[in-house]
């Protein structure tokens, strides 16, 4: 039998020599491969245990998530609060210009400032941004607002608050007028300025009276009663009381005068004078201490008072008991006396004073401290040769226009940073438990009294100020701030053609502010 003849086809498969198709395990081997060579080729390694490509892919994915996320919100916030569109807003703003408009009904008032369209409205809302050209659409009133009112209504109320007046003595001499400046936030001491506090001392005069000026409070002195001079330690003849403000004196607190203190029926017998105890009612008693230190007395009919040695020096001086000396006790003896307290002695000092040359710190200051936690505030003074504030701040400080018209205000106010501008005034004693008007004060050191007592507009609430607790504040040095309108919705609701001139306006100096 002939045998079949073999096909081109047949040969092929049995020689092995032809090509065949490659298989999936074959290609995604051969793309590893380029892969890895790739890798290893950019980052100089060819182990390739973080595949970059996975990376690459996740990142992609992950950015467009991203970007279809916020697509949806924008989509959302122009739904519900669609940006150039006047809609039911009622207070709106030209996107152009940064102008006011209020609308009252139905008619677009251009508005002075945020206070007064917040006053208008009764509530504290923001304006919305829109194209003048929607605003012209609507009627256009007359101008409305209070002049001068805040656009700024975010509240600063620090926990620990610090306020100051400082007079700034002249340099020709006693007869010059000081210059009033007044200080909110933290004090800055230092080599330019220290706290004074006794025996440290400045000697003022305010009014044609004398005051020795030191921790915080004034006490009237008579510079021709020799007595109370010598027990201070001060030579009558060579001294040049400072200049003092109004101002300072009244922020200063008073104490009663420095005198000789009243004795009842000086040179009287006392029924617990004995042997050992030859008093009369006004005798100075010195006695030894324990601790070895000097410890005085006046004998008054009722008993021993204790006294500071200034006014030990006083009774002695003046010779109140007319035994003309001072009486050394031994301290038994004072002790079975009665004890008695016929004067307050707190305001003497407890011996000589030592007065500061203010032609070298020409700086007075009464400075109020009130710390978060405290029962009470503090009251020191302060002296130095320039104002209470960091280095480099002095460049902050503001020249009052209203001073120089001679309305009641400081020449100069320092805005300390984060100092509280809404406020409500107490009094300037430490102790003080008086809570009463409320105030806003501006960028510039103006002060706007806040209309609390309109309980159907409620001007706290409109201004967004009716859950915030106002720092509180003296008066003594907040009514030297130049006083603004009131903010009342009854003041805003008040319309101009034109604004009239300030009589308080002084020419801008155009070489500087200072």
């Amino acid at each position: 039998m002939q045998e079949p003849k073999r096909t081109h086809r047949a040969e092929r498969r049995r020689g092995g020599t032809g090509l065949t198709y490659a298989s999936l395990e074959q290609v995604a081997a051969w793309r590893f491969l380029w892969h890895r060579m790739a890798v290893a080729v950019a980052r100089h390694s060819v182990r390739l245990v973080h595949d970059p490509s996975k990376n690459y892919g996740a990142a992609a994915t992950v950015g467009v998530v991203i970007a279809a996320l916020a697509l949806g919100v924008c989509f959302v916030l122009s739904w519900l609060k669609p940006v150039g569109q006047i809609g039911n807003s009622k207070l709106v703003a030209d996107r152009g210009s940064g102008a006011l408009f209020v609308d009252v009904n139905n008619t677009m008032h251009p508005v002075l400032n945020l206070a007064s369209a917040r006053l208008i409205l009764g509530q504290d809302a923001s304006p919305t941004l829109v194209p003048m050209a929607q605003i012209e659409e609507r009627p256009i009133g007359p101008a409305v607002g209070i002049v001068g009112a805040p656009n700024d209504l975010t509240a600063r109320t620090p926990a620990d608050t610090g306020w100051g007046l400082c007079d700034k003595a002249g340099t020709a001499g006693t007869l010059a007028t000081p210059r009033v400046t007044a200080l909110t936030g933290q004090s800055e001491l230092g080599d330019w300025a220290h706290e004074m506090a006794s025996p440290d001392a400045v000697l003022m005069t305010y009014g044609g009276s004398v005051f020795l000026v030191t921790d915080g409070h004034r006490s009237q002195l008579d510079l021709a009663d020799k007595p109370v001079m010598l027990a201070l330690g001060l030579q009558a003849g060579n001294l040049r009381p400072t200049p003092m403000s109004r101002a300072l004196y009244e922020a200063l607190i008073p104490t009663a005068p420095l005198r000789v203190p009243d004795v009842p029926s000086p040179g009287g017998p006392v029924g617990y004078a004995g042997p050992g105890l030859a008093v009369v009612s006004g005798s100075v008693v010195k006695s030894r201490s324990a601790a070895g230190d000097d410890q005085f007395f006046v004998a008054l009919p009722a008993g021993l008072q204790m006294i500071p040695e200034t006014v030990a020096l006083m009774l002695h001086n003046a010779n109140v008991s007319r035994q003309g000396r001072v009486l050394d006790v031994e301290a038994p003896m004072v002790a079975a006396a009665p004890q008695a307290v016929g004067f307050d002695v707190s305001a003497y000092p407890n011996g000589p004073v030592k007065l500061l040359d203010k032609a070298a710190e020409p700086v007075t200051c009464v400075m109020w401290r009130k710390d978060s936690g405290a029962p009470q505030a503090t009251v020191t003074t302060v002296s130095g040769r320039r104002l209470p504030i960091a280095q480099g701040e002095e460049s902050r400080v503001i020249r009052m226009v209203s001073a120089q018209a001679g309305q009641q205000s400081a020449d100069e106010v320092y805005l300390g940073p984060g100092s509280a501008n809404f406020v409500q005034v107490t009094g300037v004693e430490p102790d003080s438990g008086r809570s009463e008007s409320v105030w806003w004060i501006g960028h510039s050191g103006v002060r706007f009294g806040i209309e609390t007592s309109d309980r159907q507009h409620d001007p706290l609430r409109a201004l967004g100020l009716s859950e915030v607790t106002p720092t509180p504040a003296p008066w003594a040095v907040v009514r030297w701030l130049p006083a603004g309108p009131a903010l009342s919705r009854q003041s805003a609701m008040v319309e101009h053609d034109t604004l009239g001139a300030n009589p308080a306006a002084a020419p801008m100096n155009e070489k500087g502010t200072r």
